[in-house]
């Protein structure tokens, strides 16, 4: 499979070690273009050291922390989600499926960061209880795809996604 099919294409099937490594490649090489880039061109409030200041038991963070984190995404959703369609495939799980939860997932995560910015004036308490919750859905759905996708064995030979990536033949179901 080449590059431009394994980042950008939502059919076929991936190993795990190739979710592996291709999400953590994304994620490390992301983090370092955008921390740089934010250092570089803004400051430290536009990365993770200096845009986050604790009040309490919430986080607020800088305004340029946000764009930087909101450009991060956008720049990485498309071939995160891509692997992460193809490694569900692998597992025979419909791409809606997929889908649905990894944008459940992000939109809890980014309901706990907006928050602040959302409802200045919500009470702190009532703004733990809203993140809390959001943070612990999105943690659990989070938690379910790193162990179905990072952990559990793809089906075993052909399935309707196609050959397996380990060359197993065999049945398709």
């Amino acid at each position: 499979m080449s590059i431009q099919q394994m980042l950008f294409s939502f059919e076929g099937r991936i190993r795990r070690r190739d979710w592996w490594l291709w999400n953590i490649a994304i994620g490390v090489g992301a983090f370092l273009l955008f921390e740089g880039l934010g250092y570089a061109l803004v400051g430290p409030q536009a990365t993770s050291f200096g845009g986050v200041t604790t009040s309490g038991f919430t986080n607020t963070y800088s305004p340029e922390l946000l764009v930087s984190i909101f450009a991060r995404a956008a720049l990485t959703i498309w071939p995160v989600l891509a692997l992460a369609v193809k490694r569900g495939h692998d597992r025979d799980m419909a791409t809606a499926v997929t889908v649905g939860l990894f944008l459940a997932s992000m939109a809890l995560g980014w309901a706990v960061m907006l928050l602040p910015v959302l409802a200045p004036g919500i009470e702190p308490m009532a703004a733990v209880a809203v993140t809390g919750m959001a943070g612990l859905i999105g943690l659990v759905i989070n938690l379910f795809l790193l162990v179905v996708f990072g952990f559990l064995d793809g089906t075993k030979g052909p399935n309707r996604y196609g050959p397996s990536p380990k060359g197993h033949a065999g049945q398709a179901v």
